[in-house]
Parts: C-alpha cells; sequence; structure tokens
C-alpha cells in the first residue's frame, strides 16, 4: 500500500484536544522537577488544567509555564496559579487556575510544569485541555 503525502500544519484544522502527560521520575523515582509537557507546532491556547498525584508533596510546588525554543524549563512565563497538591490529596485532583493573559503558547514553544522546592511526588499524571483556533 503506498504512503500518502505528509500535510503542511497550514492545511490541518483546528486542534481542540485533551492531553495526558505521565510526568518522569528521577533514578529515586520522584517526580523530576521542571519538566516538558507538550510541544506546540503552531500557536496553542489552553483553556484547563489538572494534575494527580498517587504521592504527594507536601513542600514543592507546581505551576504550568510557556518555554520559548531555547528556554530551560524552570525558566520560562508562567501561565497558571502555583498550587502545593499535599499528601492529603494522594489520589485527588487539583485543577490549575488559567491565566488568561499568558495562555496562548506562541507556535514553536513547550508547554512545562514547573516545580519549585525538591519533589518527592510519586506516580504524577498532568491533563491539558488544548485549542489553536482563537476566538
Amino acid at each position: 500500500m503506498a504512503g500518502e503525502t505528509v500535510l503542511p500544519i497550514q492545511e490541518c484544522p483546528d486542534d481542540f484536544q485533551t492531553i495526558t502527560v505521565s510526568c518522569q521520575s528521577d533514578a529515586d523515582g520522584f517526580i523530576s522537577n521542571n519538566q516538558v509537557l507538550h510541544y506546540c507546532e503552531r500557536d496553542t491556547i489552553v483553556d484547563a488544567a489538572f494534575i494527580r498525584m498517587t504521592v504527594g508533596d507536601d513542600d514543592a510546588t507546581w505551576c504550568l509555564e510557556q518555554c520559548t525554543d531555547g528556554t530551560a524549563p524552570g525558566s520560562g512565563t508562567d501561565m497558571s496559579n502555583t498550587l502545593t497538591h499535599a499528601t492529603a490529596k494522594n489520589n485527588e485532583v487539583s485543577t490549575f487556575t488559567i491565566t488568561e493573559t499568558a495562555n496562548l503558547v506562541p507556535t514553536g514553544s513547550a508547554i512545562t510544569l514547573k516545580c519549585t522546592g525538591t519533589s518527592t511526588a510519586r506516580f504524577v499524571t498532568v491533563t491539558l485541555r488544548v485549542r489553536t483556533r482563537i476566538r
């Protein structure tokens, strides 16, 4: 069966999707600080975001940010509130409050998870609801 010619992004319809990312752990099994969740091939709006941990962390804080190409996770522009997902919230969902003046992630940028403090969280999943249609 023959292949198909690659469709340029300019010819793709708008994306409306939910992205779920299982975060990476370090050598001790704790969630690594500051990691990339999603690369944005075109301008992308983050409408909602959620985080769930099997084992929370009482002193680390979490924030979503956007990082332009070449900017390391943890050094970008915050696009949500900062929240603590304490051990009292194990196996529960926390909802990020999206900053509507910073939730348009430019083409070529990444959506990242920033952690302040030393993470002892385990089994972290982040869910993003994104779109490319700008109102």
